[in-house]
């Protein structure tokens, strides 16, 4: 991960993952670009994204998608 944060020269980049990448990313992260789908999925094998301490976040926007879906930024809390 700090490799990949380091190729982009400071410019702005997204982070896609599975699981594992989202929760070595995270610590790195200012922003949060989470969309809600309502849909519950159940199995093994599952990538979800990890617990956030949302104590550590502000949101700074949010809007309404189609039907139930939601999107909501947050921005990190500076310490």
């Amino acid at each position: 991960i700090e490799a990949a944060i380091a190729a982009c020269d400071g410019a702005d980049f997204w982070v896609i993952g599975g699981e594992q990448i989202y929760r070595a990313a995270l610590p790195h992260l200012n922003l949060l670009d989470v969309t809600t789908v309502p849909d519950v999925v159940e199995g093994n094998n599952l990538a979800r994204f990890p617990e956030v301490d949302l104590g550590e976040w502000e949101v700074l926007g949010e809007e309404e998608l189609q039907g139930e879906l939601g999107s909501v930024v947050y921005g990190r809390r500076p310490e």
